[in-house]
């Protein structure tokens, strides 16, 4: 079960990952009028911070919160596609992916790397789902797209797990404040 302290911090990485996808990724929605492709430049840089703060709260869940937050905050926006509520449902779902990897793989790097990657294709899968089942128009725009999103999201994610384990190991994981959430 986790603490106040590690739900703060938790909401607070995703709020952190939603204000930088929302900035860099508008920018290349706006070039492209894809949805999603906005995720080609902050992939990395989002998904390192995500890593973070679930290396920071090893515990079932964490991915949950994170998501969530970010996720809520994507409502009104462009970032994980056209806006909506259903933006809620695809972040829980990711979130839960990612918990679950990293759970199958006892924690260990190799599971937050694989997390990271699979939890990121998840909100792709569930956005295009969605997109669908509400008949969205960003459905036929994915359609044609959606290989090469899971592709090249898939290996975003796994270089951003990396470098956010990398940061956590080598920078983060001594430090007063990462000690005392991983309580």
């Amino acid at each position: 079960t986790m603490n106040t302290r590690q739900y703060i911090f938790l909401g607070a990485i995703g709020a952190v990952g939603f204000v930088l996808a929302f900035g860099l990724g508008s920018f290349v929605n706006a070039l492209t009028g894809t949805p999603l492709t906005g995720g080609l430049l902050n992939g990395i840089i989002v998904g390192i911070v995500l890593t973070v703060g679930l290396k920071a709260v090893p515990k079932f869940g964490a991915g949950v919160v994170i998501w969530i937050v970010f996720s809520a905050l994507a409502i009104p926006t462009i970032t994980m596609g056209t806006p909506g509520a259903y933006k809620i449902v695809v972040g829980i779902a990711s979130g839960l992916v990612w918990d679950i990897v990293v759970t199958l793989f006892r924690r260990r790097d190799s599971g937050y790397i694989l997390g990271s990657a699979i939890g990121g294709d998840a909100v792709i899968v569930g956005t295009f789902i969605a997109a669908i089942i509400l008949g969205l128009p960003a459905a036929d725009k994915l359609r044609s797209a959606i290989y090469f999103l899971l592709g090249i999201y898939s290996v975003m994610g796994l270089i951003s797990g990396w470098l956010g384990v990398l940061l956590y190991r080598k920078k983060l994981s001594n430090l007063a404040l990462f000690k005392r959430l991983a309580e």
